[in-house]
C-alpha cells in the first residue's frame, strides 16, 4: 500500500503539475472516507466533536 501511495503523489504531481504530498493524500483520503462514514451511519452529519479522550488501542 505504501508503494501505491507514493505512486499516486508521483503521479498527481506529473498530471497537475502541481506540488502534492503524501500528507495532502492521506488528509484527502481521511476526509473523503470520514464523510462517507457520517453519510452511512450519521444521516450525513458530522460526528460531535469531544475533548480529546484516548481512544481504545487497535491491533497490537
Amino acid at each position: 500500500m505504501q508503494d501505491r501511495a507514493r505512486a499516486s503523489v508521483r503521479g498527481m504531481r506529473l498530471a497537475t503539475g502541481r506540488d502534492y504530498s503524501l500528507a495532502q493524500l492521506v488528509e484527502d483520503a481521511l476526509e473523503r472516507h470520514c464523510a462517507e462514514l457520517e453519510g452511512h451511519y450519521n444521516d450525513g452529519h458530522p460526528w460531535p466533536l469531544e475533548p480529546r479522550r484516548p481512544l481504545p488501542p487497535g491491533r497490537q
